[in-house]
């Protein structure tokens, strides 16, 4: 999509500055005991800032200049290979401002979020799509003998109730817009193994898990509804700073 990196690039031009982070996962495995030594270390001490915008999430900033720390942090990382979660757009956008921009220069370097996800694992959050010039009518007749549709009466809190207590089986989704909701739920085995990789169904991953699985509300016309959460995870182990949510949809 240009037009978005084109976007991005402009702003980040008028600005001089990274506005937002890419957000790059690894899988530590206990190999980079040292990094979350330090990680938890400074996690301890009060942050530089601590603040709550408008959409009620608090953010807290740590700085580590300890150059021994540095130097664990970095030699353990090197090792490791990162994958963009979220911030692909971001990442053609740094590399676009980059060629700009003779090196050595500012531009060199990209702002980062890098996150264990074997030790602090994160959190798909609903999201919402809204399917511009589909009426539900047609949206539920496509899904006819993709999936199971139940057309749900009901209000919003019980519709979503029904959402969550479906998604324990599986993917689960909430079509509205029409004065009713309907329940998009167990896909046919069949689609499953033409649409899902392979791979991830021989090594029974995320895509066939349902502690796992994203789960999204979709809406075929009118403004979101409330978010709910899309993702039930198997760990308990909590870290000491705040995780970074995921937002992810099942699209089929």
């Amino acid at each position: 999509m240009p037009h978005v990196v084109a976007d991005r690039a402009a702003l980040m031009r008028a600005t001089s500055a990274n506005l937002e982070p890419l957000l790059l996962t690894y899988r530590g495995d206990g190999a980079t005991a040292a990094t979350t030594t330090v990680v938890e270390r400074t996690a301890e001490r009060p942050p530089l800032l601590s603040t709550t915008t408008e959409d009620g999430v608090g953010h807290r900033l740590w700085s580590v200049t300890d150059p021994t720390d540095l130097d664990r942090v970095r030699s353990e990382l090197a090792r490791q290979q990162a994958l963009i979660a979220d911030g692909h757009h971001r990442w053609a956008t740094y590399r676009t401002l980059r060629a700009e921009h003779p090196s050595p220069s500012p531009w060199d370097y990209g702002l980062v979020l890098l996150v264990d996800t074997a030790r602090y694992p994160l959190r798909v959050r609903a999201i919402h799509r809204l399917l511009h010039d589909l009426p539900v009518a047609n949206a539920v007749a496509a899904l006819d003998g993709r999936f199971r549709v139940r057309r749900l009466d009901t209000p919003l809190s019980e519709a979503l109730e029904a959402l969550a207590e479906a998604s324990g089986d599986g993917n689960a989704y909430l079509l509205a817009g029409d004065g009713a909701f309907h329940l998009v739920d167990r896909p046919d085995p069949e689609l499953l193994a033409r649409t899902v990789p392979r791979t991830a169904r021989r090594r029974g991953g995320p895509w066939t898990r349902p502690s796992c699985t994203p789960r999204s509300s979709r809406r075929s016309g009118g403004s979101p509804r409330t978010r709910r959460p899309t993702c039930r995870t198997s760990t308990t182990r909590r870290p000491r700073w705040r995780r970074p949510s995921a937002t992810a949809a099942r699209r089929s």
